[in-house]
């Protein structure tokens, strides 16, 4: 997710066209937002043209109050020094030095300048990715939660992905769990990878490889939900639902019942 400002300079530099899209014209920039002095619950946004190297923060979305200078400066400076530690880390890592340069600590003090600021998707994904491969899934949970408040600001393709990752997350969670904790947690998977799920058909098509895989993780962690006792045999109509070599079945009847599921559950959209 980058800036108006980094889009349309790279796409310039790169293709000699210079971006009038309503989102890249439009004078404030959505992706770098700060609260509104003021707190009646707006924005301030960064207005940032292309030849210019300095950035300032324009009038209130909400109620159209300006910024306070000291204020301006002081959130501007710290989101240049939030990404400018984010550029030493990920240089650091895909250099191969973090096999002598702990950069743990260098991310885990990482400070977002706020809650709905591009920064703070950039922030939690290393910090998802740092808790991911540690197996620390509490944290793996914390952190994709935070970007997905971010992206779900401003969103894009990638806002389905993550909530696929924060399922990721909360079932593998939910393995470490106990019997009373496993249930919440699954349901909450659920609901992530349906909302994954959603946002892929939208965008890719229900055929695309990845809206089945989401599909199926939708229904693995259906399958792992417990079982009312009562419940002693399964439905002649569920019979569909297991496949040749057993549950959860192949991946074409999951994606196809998970598309029934989320059509059942859309609004309509006018063609």
């Amino acid at each position: 997710m980058q800036s108006a400002h980094v889009r349309r300079a790279e796409l310039f530099r790169t293709k000699e066209l210079l971006c009038e899209c309503p989102r890249c014209s439009v004078r404030g920039d959505d992706t770098r937002r700060f609260p509104c002095t003021a707190k009646c619950g707006g924005h301030h946004l960064v207005h940032q043209p292309i030849d210019a190297d300095e950035a300032t923060l324009i009038c209130c979305s909400g109620c159209e109050a300006a910024p306070l200078a000291a204020y301006a400066a002081s959130q501007l400076e710290r989101e240049s020094a939030t990404a400018a530690e984010l550029r030493s880390i990920n240089e650091t890592i895909d250099s191969g030095r973090h096999m002598n340069v702990d950069v743990v600590p260098l991310i885990l003090r990482l400070k977002v300048p706020q809650p709905q600021h591009r920064l703070a998707a950039e922030v939690a994904f290393v910090k998802w990715e740092l808790a991911k491969n540690r197996q620390d899934w509490r944290s793996a949970v914390k952190a994709k939660k935070a970007e997905i408040e971010c992206r779900d600001a401003m969103p894009s393709r990638d806002t389905a992905f993550c909530y696929e990752h924060l399922g990721d997350a909360l079932a593998e969670h939910a393995r470490a769990s106990t019997a009373g904790q496993d249930a919440a947690l699954l349901r909450e998977a659920q609901d992530a990878y349906q909302r994954a799920v959603r946002g892929l058909m939208v965008v890719l098509g229900p055929e695309h490889p990845w809206t089945k895989v989401a599909a199926t993780k939708l229904a693995a962690a259906q399958a792992r939900m417990p079982r009312p006792a009562a419940a002693a045999t399964v439905p002649a109509a569920c019979a569909l639902w297991r496949g040749a070599a057993g549950w959860p079945g192949t991946l074409a009847v999951w994606s196809v019942l998970a598309g029934l599921l989320l059509l059942c559950r859309a609004p309509a959209h006018p063609l």
